[in-house]
């Protein structure tokens, strides 16, 4: 996601989200990377907290980047991870601390994936005990 976003946006990506989680058979583990987003108005941020906790069932683990040069937002994720109600969400702002977090659910090629995702290299500064 980028800025502006707008109530519709994230109305829009729930919808979306909620037709792939509902496809997938048990529990899953999602990323997102919010690095390129600003602090959001508080009825966005709010909106987003109510989807997140609309879908806490199906979350094993979620990992949140956040541009750790935005204290602001960094806060801001924080407070709706918080608002989301689920010890299964977290917000990072290294990601190799989100690829430890949630690999561990993971196979060998998702966690690959998952790095290229985040554009780490594979084993680069990975520290994957820290779950």
């Amino acid at each position: 996601m980028a800025s502006p976003l707008t109530l519709d946006e994230i109305a829009m990506a729930d919808v979306e989200i909620f037709g792939h989680i509902e496809a997938i058979a048990g529990r899953i583990v999602i990323c997102s990377d919010n690095t390129q987003l600003s602090v959001l108005p508080g009825d966005l941020a709010n909106a987003i907290a109510r989807a997140f906790r609309g879908h806490n069932a199906a979350i094993e683990r979620s990992a949140i980047l956040v541009a750790s040069s935005s204290p602001t937002r960094v806060l801001q994720t924080g407070r709706v991870v918080a608002e989301s109600e689920s010890p299964n969400r977290r917000c990072f702002r290294v990601a190799q601390d989100a690829i430890a977090w949630l690999s561990p659910l993971l196979t060998e090629a998702e966690t690959a994936r998952l790095c290229r995702f985040f554009q780490v290299p594979q084993g680069h500064g990975l520290d994957l005990s820290l779950t």
